[in-house]
Formats: structure tokens, C-alpha cells, sequence
């Protein structure tokens, strides 16, 4: 019953802003500003680029929401204008450069057990250490689940750049986590070891 309630809400809150309703507006703006700036985050460096990514995003809902059809799920046609958005930023930002290359990342000791053991919230953390090219592209193809095809068209690059980068992406993290993680439980290791 309380699922029904607030889909009913919702589907009244989009009729308000198709009415041009500041009333809706502010109550959708309220609503999914936390998921917004979920996945605004990811794509930003600072709170202070997400927070602007979510407004441009919520700017376009607006202008936008007399295409947004119902029988959609809301919620994902949203999330499609916040990807978009994410990615319009750097690219009109001029952020979407390579910074130093990675190649000197590639460790031939790592274990894939290392990138295994990622979990989430290890991602979230390591990726704004990575440039911003591999950021957007990581989170576009292993996150949001674009192929190459459609990340190359939406960027403006070939395939091989956008798989290019996810490699240096994957190999760039690896060694993050190894300086982040694996160096910590080693010292860890090595003061119980000392201890005893």
C-alpha cells in the first residue's frame, strides 16, 4: 500500500511539472536528489562538480519532461539524463584528457585475486584517483553497462580508445589498490610478525 501511495505521488508530482508547477518541481528536485547525486559522484572529482552535474541534470528533466512517456519506468529515464549529463560536463569541461599514462602501473606481480577482491565501495574510493578519460570510461562500461560502440559515439572516440582506456583503467586501479590496500595488511602483517 505504501509503494502504491508513493508511485501515485510521483506520477502526480510529473504531472505538476509538466504544468510547469514550482510546487513539483521542488518536490521531484527533493525527491531524487540523493540518487541523483549518487551517481553524479561517481563522475565528479568534488561534491561541488556533482552538485552542478545534478542541477544541469534536473535543468534538462524539466525542459524535458513532456517527453518523459509512463509507461517507462521514471526512475530510469532519469538516471539516462544524469549519465548523459555526467558525461556532457567533461566534455565540455575539456576533462576528458589523458593524463600521464599508466603503463608504468603494469606490475607483472599482481594477482588477479587483487581485482577480484575489489568490492564496491574500494571502486568508489580508488576512482577519483584515476584521470578523468578512465573514470568516465570505467563507470560507463562497467557500471552503467554501455558497450564500446555506444561509449565511442558518446564521447566522440574510436572503440579501440574507449577499450584502451578501460584496460589502463583496470591496470591503474589494480595498482591503486595494491598502494591503498595490499601495502596496509602487508605492514600489518609485518608488525604482528614483530610483535610475536
Amino acid at each position: 500500500m505504501k509503494f502504491f501511495n508513493k508511485e501515485k505521488n510521483l506520477i502526480s508530482t510529473i504531472e505538476g511539472c509538466k504544468k510547469n508547477r514550482r510546487k513539483d518541481q521542488e518536490t521531484l528536485y527533493k525527491d531524487f536528489f540523493a540518487y541523483a547525486m549518487s551517481i553524479a559522484i561517481r563522475y565528479a572529482h568534488y561534491n561541488e562538480e556533482a552538485h552542478e552535474i545534478v542541477n544541469d541534470s534536473f535543468m534538462k528533466v524539466f525542459n524535458k519532461i513532456e517527453n518523459y512517456n509512463s509507461k517507462h519506468a521514471f526512475k530510469s529515464w532519469f538516471r539516462t539524463i544524469v549519465v548523459n549529463t555526467s558525461v556532457d560536463y567533461y566534455r565540455k569541461n575539456g576533462k576528458l584528457r589523458l593524463n600521464a599514462e599508466i603503463e608504468q602501473a603494469d606490475r607483472s606481480n599482481y594477482s588477479q585475486e587483487i581485482i577480484d577482491s575489489l568490492t564496491i565501495d574500494n571502486i568508489l574510493e580508488l576512482l577519483n584517483e584515476l584521470s578523468d578519460k578512465q573514470k568516465v570510461i570505467f563507470n560507463l562500461f562497467e557500471i552503467e553497462g554501455y558497450s564500446h560502440k555506444e561509449i565511442a559515439e558518446m564521447l566522440e572516440i574510436t572503440e579501440t580508445a574507449s577499450r584502451t582506456t578501460l584496460t589502463r583503467a583496470k591496470k591503474a586501479l589494480r595498482l591503486l589498490y595494491f598502494n591503498h590496500f595490499e601495502k596496509d595488511e602487508e605492514y600489518n602483517r609485518y608488525c604482528i610478525k614483530q610483535a610475536h
